[in-house]
């Protein structure tokens, strides 16, 4: 698979998908209210930090060069201003190289892209829901 910035939005945005709930299986009030407070309880970045952390790409150390490279700018200073506020290594030495360095960066981008689209999603279906309450509550 070549890895490009496509590929990334469209692996994160399909990770979205996946975190967020499913419709209800009936059209009742209730089951609507319920979908809706799952998804207002919905923790975005908790969600995001544990689908990404199992990403090949967040593990394997040669993707996150790739990644970088493909990341806009103001992404990659966002994601390298995470690393350092997690107190990450400042310096390239030995013991911390490039490419672990790139890993690091690649992995803040990648969690920040799912709960982007997840915080998207989640506001989508909450209105979503809202609006078929408001509909059962009118013919109710």
């Amino acid at each position: 698979m070549t890895l490009t910035y496509k590929a990334i939005s469209e692996r994160c945005a399909n990770a979205a998908l996946e975190l967020t709930p499913d419709f209800p299986k009936t059209g009742t009030l209730e089951a609507w209210i319920d979908f809706q407070n799952e998804c207002e309880a919905l923790d975005a970045h908790v969600l995001a930090w544990g689908e990404v952390d199992g990403w090949d790409w967040s593990i394997y150390t040669h993707y996150g060069i790739k990644i970088v490279d493909l990341m806009p700018q103001s992404d990659l200073n966002d994601a390298e201003a995470q690393w350092h506020d997690m107190d990450g290594p400042s310096c390239i030495d030995e013991s911390f190289g490039v490419y672990e360095f790139a890993s690091k960066v690649a992995y803040f981008y990648l969690v920040s892209q799912v709960t982007e689209h997840i915080e998207a999603l989640k506001e989508e279906l909450i209105d979503m829901a809202q609006g078929q309450i408001d509909n059962l509550e009118a013919w109710g």
